[in-house]
């Protein structure tokens, strides 16, 4: 038993040594080779799509029409005739706010017989029309477009501080473990020197059987518990190796200090996490779709129409002569859509609209409620963090400070193995839950930056 044990040790000593060890930095580095942080990239490429369509949304439309017919053959009892003919078109429109657009044509046509163009017509044309619908007030197309380039922004935020804060508590937890199986490691050993030291005393007659079966007893509890904390400490490397798709050398992970300064909420948090919320964004959303759906109805089942101007010149001398000879010409027109049947539903579905804009309305006003109910939690989960990380502080200090006169004394003989035993055990929980609530509480720490929409670094 004692050889294994020895064994053991000293292959874990050796194998910790030469195991190279590496600062958040470092796996940062490693972690941006993975499929996870890879992933992100998907949801980024989709908000410049989404801000580009945006962006680019009364960019005008160019387009150009050409046509030929060089050869036409016609051949009656007294002529034969060889046609030919060119026609271009050059179309560049704009659309405008409020349904409206305007565009600007310029049409070029050529035609002449025998090879040679000599009947020519040229025309300019610029065109502004404009559509009206009752309670037009409603309509909010460009607003719609930006809370889709808003979703898109705050999903790939979310995504990149998911992934962020993921990255964090895997490499913590593995933190936690790795110091977890140190703590046990060195409980272990400290067992076993009592252990020795109990049997030393109870061979000179010091202390009673009993002690030295306890001292055994908590040698054999240490040594599983230290079993157990190595079983943990190579599932979590598991866990963090798979996140992190890292298949080369063993490593451990290095941390300067936690800090356990309080940390203080700004006043303006909770507009900050209102604004990066893609629940309360799209419930903003769905509110300004319901206000349209009303304009919508009034829109497809009352009077709409559609008034349009045009104003053009043109004419039919040759190119060079274009200024010469030009008729201008312009029009002013205006169209109304009457339906005449719109199967009798206009007041059922104006009541459905309504309804469902009061619907929008609570629904934020729910979702309001919620996310001011959930950022409430994450504050008193950092008050109460903080208050467990202060009384952790505080048991460890009287824990040491126990446990140095416990040992001092058992070592003169005054208290029983029984107590001594008890004071080292407080220690390594005390140590250990100090360790667990450093942890626990920075962590609330990164999960509040990302719950108000904080990069976490």
């Amino acid at each position: 038993m004692k050889l294994y044990l020895s064994t053991l040790f000293l292959i874990f000593a050796i194998l910790y040594s030469e195991i190279p060890e590496y600062d958040f930095n470092t796996i940062k580095d490693i972690a941006s080779k993975s499929y996870q942080y890879r992933k992100i990239e998907v949801d980024n490429l989709n908000y410049r799509i989404t801000s580009n369509k945006n962006k680019f949304y009364w960019i005008p439309d160019l387009s150009l029409d050409f046509s030929s017919n060089p050869y036409n053959y016609h051949k009656n009892s007294d002529t034969t005739l060889v046609a030919n003919s060119l026609s271009s078109s050059l179309l560049l429109s704009q659309k405008l706010p409020m349904n409206s657009s305007l565009s600007l044509r310029y049409q070029l046509n050529k035609n002449g017989s025998d090879g040679s163009y000599d009947n020519n017509y040229q025309s300019t044309t610029i065109a502004f029309e404009k559509s009206f619908y009752p309670f037009e007030l409603f309509f909010h197309e460009s607003e719609l477009l930006n809370f889709e380039e808003k979703i898109s922004k705050i999903r790939y935020l979310n995504s990149t501080t998911s992934y962020q804060f993921s990255l964090i508590s895997n490499f913590f937890y593995f933190y936690q473990k790795q110091e977890e199986l140190k703590n046990q490691e060195l409980g272990f050993e400290l067992s076993k020197d009592n252990y020795e030291t109990g049997k030393k005393k109870y061979n000179i007659g010091l202390i009673p059987e009993v002690d030295m079966f306890e001292m055994e007893l908590y040698f054999e509890q240490r040594k599983l518990s230290y079993e157990k904390a190595l079983d943990d400490f190579n599932r979590s490397k598991i866990q963090f190796y798979d996140f992190l798709d890292y298949e080369d050398v063993d490593f451990t992970v290095q941390i300067e200090e936690i800090s356990t300064v309080k940390f203080t909420p700004d006043s303006t948090d909770f507009s900050t996490a209102l604004s990066n919320s893609i629940t309360f964004i799209q419930a903003e959303k769905d509110l300004l779709n319901s206000r349209n759906n009303i304009g919508e109805t009034y829109r497809n089942e009352l009077v709409t129409g559609t008034i349009s101007a045009s104003y053009g010149f043109d004419n039919d001398n040759d190119f060079g002569n274009y200024l010469d000879d030009i008729d201008k010409n312009g029009s002013v027109s205006l169209t109304l859509r009457v339906p005449l049947f719109n199967e009798m539903n206009f007041l059922n579905k104006l009541d459905r609209s309504n309804l469902e804009y009061k619907l929008a309305i609570e629904n934020k006003a729910k979702i309001l409620k919620e996310l001011k109910t959930e950022f409430d939690n994450k504050i008193k989960s950092l008050n109460f963090n903080f208050q467990s990380l202060h009384i952790s502080e505080k048991s460890y200090d009287l824990a040491q400070k126990i446990y140095d006169i416990s040992k001092r004394r058992y070592e003169e003989g005054l208290i029983t193995s029984n107590d001594f035993i008890s004071h080292q055990q407080k220690l390594d929980e005390s140590k250990q839950n100090l360790l667990n609530d450093k942890i626990d509480y920075l962590l609330s720490i990164y999960e509040y930056k990302k719950f108000i929409g904080e990069y976490l670094y």
